[in-house]
């Protein structure tokens, strides 16, 4: 029964990684082109046309894909392909999520959930240092960057 524990821990990784992703790559210089990109959202554009660094993402996904073909002889196949595909799960659902905060009438407005979720990303806005999380928090509460937005945006 490694499946379920591997699935949850890919998906708790993957939060994990989205959120260093976001915070160290997306808000500096570290990775040329990548603060560019993401600077864009933040200064003259908040639709979801505005997530240049997307292209990044996907790059890193197909990377991931190389990877697992390079080594299909030394490593377990299935294993690799379900945390490849769960990664990229977990991506999709991020990329969608965010895009929805940004769409005024989106279909999931009508959720509190939700609601609750683009208070806490828009806050991001407001003060770029804090809620690096796009479908959860729980990475910015581990290191200290979770704000309660006090203002209302919805």
């Amino acid at each position: 029964m490694l499946i379920p524990y591997l699935v949850v821990g890919t998906v708790l990784l993957s939060e994990f990684g989205a959120y260093l992703w976001h915070r160290y790559s997306a808000h500096t210089d570290l990775i040329p082109g990548v603060g560019d990109t993401h600077h864009i959202h933040h200064t003259a554009d908040l639709t979801h046309e505005a997530h240049e660094d997307f292209y990044w993402i996907i790059i890193i996904l197909l990377l991931m894909g190389l990877f697992i073909i390079v080594l299909k002889h030394y490593i377990n196949i299935k294993y690799m392909l379900l945390i490849y595909g769960v990664v990229t799960i977990v991506f999709i659902w991020n990329w969608y999520i965010h895009s929805a905060y940004h769409i005024p009438n989106h279909w999931l407005n009508t959720y509190e959930w939700f609601r609750r979720d683009k208070h806490i990303h828009l806050q991001h806005h407001v003060n770029p240092d804090v809620n690096y999380g796009i479908a959860s928090h729980f990475s910015d509460v581990i290191f200290g960057t979770y704000e309660y937005p006090y203002s209302s945006f919805c």
